[in-house]
């Protein structure tokens, strides 16, 4: 073993690579030499941090330390990172099951399903893992609006609702909420922002009010859409609790010519929202706004 890693530190050296990076961390994380597996890890991602075996390698040794919370945050940049990072999206996956996360979890499997179509065991997991989230109300709910739904009375957001919605093809109608201050736009949206299919982002606190904000045109484009869906997520809130649910995290409102979605960390006080065209995917953005919330400082 000590001459596979010696011959990989020179390889490493001389024709430096993620794989070997890799390869080399990995048996040193075996051997007990976390210190050491930790060093190569991070300077493979400094030079290829698009590559994601690094953070899983490097998440692996947080668990070992029992900072699991670090694991989870290498994790999630990791796959961020590298698309096609299955060992991470499954270790993440597991993770996030364990904490009780399921949405994370469901969102990990599924873009495991597109790299592994043909995986009859991982298509069962999530099956099962719906049913699960079903079951327990766990708090994701969608709102379609091609369809008639008891869920939440819209009524009283029916004229925002259309503008927002119709903004993605047509200039937005007035808003009917006076304007809310917002700092200036962040470039921790830019990444969500570039998903096809996505026209714009915004994350609200508590009361509303946009904090930061990417791809839209004008500031009433951008207050329309906080302040229905701090409207939407109270009502939502407030007929959960009066039923015995629980709070609510992931959320959409899916209309024929886009859609809204929201995403909020367990406990959290800010809402990122989302607008989009109708087949985007919320579990597409879910890691990215998840991980956009953390940067902004959200525990």
């Amino acid at each position: 073993m000590n001459a596979e890693i010696e011959r990989l530190r020179k390889k490493a050296e001389n024709y430096p690579s993620p794989s070997v990076y890799g390869r080399l961390a990995d048996l040193l994380h075996r051997e007990g030499d976390h210190d050491g597996a930790e060093q190569i890890c991070r300077r493979c991602i400094k030079e290829f941090p698009r590559k994601g075996d690094a953070y899983v390698v490097l998440a692996r040794i947080m668990l070992s330390r029992q900072q699991r919370k670090k694991a989870v945050e290498l994790l999630q940049q990791g796959v961020d990172a590298d698309t096609r990072c299955p060992d991470g999206l499954l270790l993440l996956a597991d993770l996030s099951q364990e904490d009780g996360n399921q949405a994370l979890a469901s969102s990990c499997l599924e873009r495991l399903l597109t790299l592994k179509p043909g995986d009859e065991a991982l298509a069962k997991r999530l099956a099962d893992l719906s049913q699960t989230r079903s079951a327990s109300h766990s708090g994701d709910d969608v709102i379609d609006l091609r369809t008639d739904s008891e869920t939440v009375d819209l009524t009283r957001f029916s004229s925002g609702l259309t503008s927002v919605l119709g903004a993605i093809g047509e200039a937005p109608a007035a808003a009917n909420r006076p304007p809310t201050s917002r700092f200036s736009s962040n470039a921790l949206l830019h990444g969500l922002c570039k998903e096809k299919g996505v026209h714009g982002a915004v994350i609200i606190d508590a009361q509303g009010a946009p904090v930061v904000s990417d791809g839209f045109d004008d500031n009433q484009r951008e207050t329309l859409l906080a302040g229905l869906g701090h409207e939407v997520h109270q009502a939502a809130t407030a007929a959960l609790n009066s039923a015995g649910g629980d709070s609510i995290n992931t959320w959409a409102i899916v209309g024929e010519q886009g859609q809204i979605m929201a995403f909020r960390r367990q406990n959290g006080h800010l809402t990122l929202l989302a607008l989009a065209e109708p087949h985007v995917k919320s579990a597409l953005l879910e890691l990215k706004a998840r991980q956009a919330l953390i940067d902004l400082g959200e525990a």
